[in-house]
């Protein structure tokens, strides 16, 4: 019997390998991919997942954060962030997840965007909130780590691709699903990461017809946390600074009221929706 050259072997090798990884959602740029670190050439690895694979992440992902966390469901807060989303969503162009808000019972200052437009906000952070327009920009910042697939990016430095693929073909352990959550929890986007998250809240809040003024004041705030809660304070990175942030946005402050008479403010009467947050963030 003749024997296959051992070169067309590993071709034909090749390509069942890549069907595969693209079955389960995972698309290798050849060349420049790298399955051992989960990164391209360029040193991101993001165009190495899919938004299939992202998708199926973010729904391992809040599978666990249900299982683990208790959810506000006042219909006063739940109202104000829905009328937040409605407003925004249709601005955005070019986003390919379905956008899910969700709000954690917990007295921690914090708001996180995971992988496929899961954005997760702790009440606590509502706490030190004025207005439904203040909390808004903070969501504006969380969509530009969204469309910008930033969690994505945090997780593929961290683990190997080949790590993500088991999680969501075969791994779909709590274990599992945790140690991706513990990571983007405890990682830091870049100083440009930040930057670019906060240049689309501007110009997404300008486009909704809210003051970017909002978003500065939440920055002001942030600088001014002390004592007990300082502890409980963990959505500001240490870069860029709190103080450059703020200028930045007083800069597109300054240009929304050159170029709009007056703010389409929202309805939800914020002070009947802090009302409404547990009584453990009183403590």
């Amino acid at each position: 019997m003749q024997r296959t050259p051992l070169k067309e072997l590993t071709v034909f090798a090749i390509i069942v390998a890549t069907s595969i990884l693209i079955a389960l959602g995972v698309v290798y740029l050849l060349p420049g991919g790298n399955s051992d670190s989960g990164q391209d050439a360029d040193g991101s690895g993001l165009d190495s997942i899919s938004i299939s694979l992202e998708n199926n992440l973010k729904e391992l992902i809040k599978a666990q954060i249900d299982a683990e966390n208790r959810y506000l469901t006042h219909p006063r807060v739940i109202g104000a962030i829905t009328e937040i989303k409605d407003r925004f969503l249709p601005l955005i162009e070019n986003n390919p997840f379905e956008v899910d808000i969700l709000v954690i019972e917990s007295p921690t200052v914090n708001a996180m965007a995971f992988p496929g437009g899961l954005v997760i906000i702790y009440s606590g952070l509502i706490k030190y909130t004025d207005s439904a327009e203040e909390l808004a920009g903070i969501i504006a910042h969380e969509l530009g780590h969204v469309v910008h697939r930033d969690s994505m990016n945090l997780l593929v430095r961290s683990f190997t691709v080949s790590f993500l693929i088991n999680v969501v073909s075969g791994g779909r352990s709590p274990e599992l699903a945790n140690e991706i959550i513990r990571d983007l929890i405890n990682s830091s986007y870049s100083r440009e990461q930040e930057q670019s998250a906060d240049s689309f809240a501007f110009e997404l809040l300008t486009d909704a017809g809210i003051n970017p003024l909002h978003l500065a004041h939440m920055f002001e705030k942030f600088e001014k946390i002390t004592g007990p809660d300082r502890g409980l304070l963990k959505y500001i990175s240490t870069h860029p600074s709190l103080d450059s942030r703020r200028k930045k946005a007083l800069e597109s402050a300054l240009e929304f009221s050159n170029t709009h008479p007056e703010e389409n403010k929202f309805n939800s009467d914020w002070s009947q929706v802090k009302k409404a947050l547990p009584s453990v963030l009183d403590q």
